[in-house]
């Protein structure tokens, strides 16, 4: 099966955990798309969808993050951590690739039409980040796109989705699905609750849910390759759409559920 990977940034964690991985799987990985630290259009959609104190941090990593001196937040810790248990010591994803002969190429859109017509059309592909997709980039698949988002599709739909979750009452669940062009919208293909017992913090359920992205992403990845999944359609009546979190919301949820 010729299996592509997406990825929003080089220095992304939670990608080069999912490759090392899927590596020790025996699952062959033909490429990995790397989607430029910044761009105009990232930036623009920065700038549209997020509050400026989480654009503030979002453009900051992502020039910083790639020169090494960013301090790891809370949230990536989780992920720091399973890759020093699995001795996994690569900073870039780039760095990961050449160690096991994996193809990447740099791209400034993942929907640019003069980048794909170079590239073979491809059985699946894993959505690691890179921005919204659009058909250019998803008629390349004959099965699809998978992505794990950190919510209970259909009911929570979005940005936040761990944030929105906690304030609607709903459990912490990660949704693995095909990816359509309507955000979320795509049939489910594997879903699985997280325990948050432990956590302290909303940071602590991000980091949590990013963890365990990546297990449920290897978990439908080798459905699909074993022919053995049914799929779950989605209506939009079904849920709702969220969008980002303001912080009010978030310190009431914080008093709410982690006060002493």
């Amino acid at each position: 099966m010729k299996i592509l990977i997406t990825c929003g940034y080089n220095q992304s964690k939670h990608t080069i955990l999912l490759i090392n991985r899927l590596i020790k799987d025996g699952i062959n990985i033909k490429k990995v798309l790397i989607v430029r630290t910044l761009n105009f259009k990232r930036i623009k959609y920065y700038y549209h969808w997020l509050s400026p104190e989480v654009f503030y941090h979002k453009v900051r990593d992502r020039i910083f993050g790639s020169m090494n001196f960013i301090s790891n937040s809370i949230e990536s810790e989780y992920v720091l951590n399973d890759l020093k248990n699995e001795n996994v010591y690569h900073k870039t994803v780039t760095s990961i690739c050449n160690a096991n002969n994996i193809s990447y190429t740099f791209v400034n859109d993942l929907n640019s039409k003069k980048k794909f017509h170079k590239f073979p059309t491809y059985d699946l592909g894993i959505y690691c980040g890179g921005g919204i997709l659009g058909n250019n980039f998803l008629s390349n698949f004959k099965i699809g796109v998978l992505n794990c988002h950190a919510g209970k599709l259909p009911n929570v739909r979005g940005m936040n989705s761990s944030e929105w979750s906690l304030f609607l009452g709903l459990p912490i669940i990660n949704t693995v699905h095909f990816i359509v062009r309507k955000i979320d919208m795509g049939p489910i293909i594997y879903q699985r609750e997280i325990d948050i017992s432990n956590c302290k913090s909303l940071n602590d359920i991000r980091g949590i849910a990013v963890c365990k992205l990546v297990e449920d992403l290897i978990n439908a990845i080798k459905l699909v390759i074993k022919d053995d999944y049914e799929l779950i359609e989605q209506s939009l009546e079904d849920g709702l759409q969220y969008f980002n979190m303001h912080s009010i919301i978030k310190n009431i949820i914080t008093k709410n559920f982690f006060a002493k």
